[in-house]
């Protein structure tokens, strides 16, 4: 093999062994970014439910009721919200899982049957409807 050959192969392994350890850091790298931004989405989710926990939990002791059933009821909203099929119908959303989001789905709509809320035509209000309708 010629020095030229063999200075050309040397300069083709290099740059694969390159590539791959450019796949290898982009991936670990990628991953890392990906679940901490997971993990950052779900610990300030997890911090706003606790803040509405204590507050919720601090009127019904000091007997606001009224302002904490409407603490509860806003929550609801943006619970029934976030379980639209608008969320999740593009993810694989296990059969499983559907299944419980049906399940939910119709015990707030017996709730909302039994206990409808005022109406104050906001844009939550109208998520809410369609996302109790889509799913029925």
């Amino acid at each position: 093999m010629s020095e030229k050959t063999r200075a050309r192969w040397y300069t083709f392994l290099v740059f694969a062994l390159f590539c791959v350890l450019s796949l290898i850091a982009g991936g670990y790298i990628g991953a890392h970014l990906a679940s901490s931004a997971i993990v950052n989405n779900w610990v300030n989710s997890q911090t706003h439910y606790a803040q509405s926990h204590v507050l919720i939990l601090g009127q019904l002791r000091n007997s606001e009721t009224a302002a904490a059933i409407e603490q509860l009821e806003a929550q609801l909203d943006r619970d029934i919200v976030s379980l639209s099929p608008d969320y999740y119908e593009e993810f694989r959303v296990s059969d499983n899982t559907r299944a419980r989001i049906e399940a939910v789905l119709d015990q707030v709509r017996q709730y909302r049957r039994s206990y409808p809320r005022e109406k104050r035509g906001t844009a939550i209000e109208q998520d809410v409807e369609r996302t109790l309708e889509t799913s029925d």
